[in-house]
């Protein structure tokens, strides 16, 4: 049994983490596999030592989410921690640099989920993106290619964008984002 003491830095910051009375200790201990207890500017936690280790770097990156602008609010820290439980610290990198700053004077927005970065991405690598959902694309799937081959010689020709610019992402009902070329719906198309 292992046993590591977090401190944090003001009071503040203890509770944008940790929540209201410590409202997300229980998805640490669940999550992680660790006892935690927290009092005043400091969280105990005990258990295994990889649990230990594991829990103190997602504190870690939650922290760093939090001092990079992305908003804790609402669902944050929980979204946070179990992808940390998960091992996608990666992708928690990932969504912070793709802040997008809207006024100077509002703060920066942020993707929330792993599919809304995926559709920030392909916006900002493609000329026109369309977001749509898994169910409108399995419905209809040929005919929103056909109505893109429409789209592009009516619409995009004289404004030079070609059908290779367009990039389609499904959005299903969890939120993920499934990325699709134009181009590759277009030739599984052919091959029907």
């Amino acid at each position: 049994m292992t046993e590591a003491t977090f401190t944090f830095s003001t009071a503040r910051e203890c509770q944008d983490i940790l929540g209201a009375r410590a409202a997300h200790l229980a998805d640490l201990e669940r999550l992680f596999g660790v006892q935690a207890v927290s009092r005043d500017l400091w969280l105990k936690l005990s258990g295994p030592a990889r649990a230990v280790e594991a829990a103190e770097a997602a504190l870690r990156g939650v922290l760093h989410a939090r001092d990079a602008g992305l908003p804790l609010v609402g669902g944050g820290v929980p979204f946070l921690l179990r992808a940390y439980a998960e091992g996608r610290a990666a992708d928690i990198d990932e969504l912070l640099h793709l802040r997008v700053d809207v006024a100077p004077s509002r703060p920066p927005v942020f993707p929330r989920t792993f599919g809304q970065a995926r559709l920030l991405k392909a916006i900002r690598a493609h000329t026109l993106t369309f977001g749509i959902g898994q169910l409108v694309q399995e419905r209809h799937g040929a005919q929103i290619v056909g109505e893109l081959n429409n789209l592009s010689h009516a619409f995009l020709d004289p404004l030079r964008i070609s059908v290779q610019d367009i990039h389609v992402v499904v959005i299903d009902r969890l939120g993920k984002a499934m990325a699709r070329n134009h181009e590759d719906d277009h030739t599984s198309q052919d091959r029907e």
